[in-house]
């Protein structure tokens, strides 16, 4: 799934009601089917500009659809499916060929979250064969980060959204674009051939007066952002932040990519 996301978009917008409910009404779906009485619930739902974890871990990121990845432990895992069940641990005499049936059913309930939530933001919501692991669900251009809680607080699991797959809801909620003024174009023309120098802002730190006075040849100064972040673009003359943008090498130069 490939699709371009406007550095420009505003940070919180994958939180915005209409998403939230768009989110909230699909696990109410989801727990429907599998669950009787109340029992899981979307907890915190906050934007995220990555989402890794840790390598080797059991609560690695699986992408079971297209898009939408899901986090989960062992042990929350074992508790989703011993309520599905109606059991109150592993049984004694649970045989191998047991556990292997509970593994699939413990795939089932987290792979039909992840494709109703899918379905509910348009998507086609086609299983993998085999589900793909990820270091970073929302390596590329953030998203939502939704955790689910048990009626006890505990977690229960993360579904990580990508701010591609909601996107369709935000424009929706935009509306169309207002109409175009022409009374202003002879303005527009008119300062068509302005020249407007702009700066790329890569971080900032904070010195004191003295730490300025002491800086010499190989100190290090630690920026408020990391490499890989997309730069801030202003105005040279008002420092008003219009853009933003990542940095690029174009031959023995450095570029902005929109």
């Amino acid at each position: 799934m490939t699709q371009h996301v406007r550095e420009w978009l505003p940070y919180g917008v994958v939180t915005e009601g209409a998403v939230r409910q768009v989110v909230e009404e699909a696990i109410a779906r989801w727990h429907e089917r599998w669950f009787v009485g109340p029992y899981v619930s979307a907890s915190d739902m906050t934007a995220a500009r990555d989402a890794s974890w840790a390598e080797g871990d059991d609560g690695g990121w699986r992408v079971y659809g297209s898009a939408v990845a899901v986090r989960a432990r062992r042990q929350s895992l074992a508790r989703v499916v011993n309520k599905v069940l109606d059991l109150g641990g592993e049984e004694p005499g649970m045989t191998e060929a047991d556990r292997h049936i509970v593994k699939g059913l413990e795939r089932k309930i987290i792979e039909t979250l992840a494709v109703e939530i899918e379905q509910a933001f348009g998507l086609a919501g086609t299983l993998k064969a085999v589900p793909e692991t990820r270091r970073d669900a929302l390596a590329e251009n953030g998203g939502l980060l939704v955790v689910l809680k048990d009626t006890a607080g505990r977690d229960i699991l993360t579904l990580g959204v990508p701010t591609e797959v909601v996107l369709p809801v935000v424009r929706a909620q935009l509306g169309p674009p207002s109409p175009r003024r022409d009374n202003l174009q002879p303005l527009v023309d008119a300062l068509g051939s302005a020249v407007v120098a702009v700066e790329a802002v890569v971080g900032r730190v904070e010195l004191t007066l003295a730490d300025l006075n002491t800086l010499g040849v190989g100190d290090v100064l630690v920026l408020d952002r990391v490499v890989d972040e997309p730069v801030d673009i202003a105005s040279a003359d008002s420092r008003r932040i219009f853009a933003r943008a990542r940095l690029s090498q174009v031959q023995d130069g450095i570029a902005l990519v929109f």
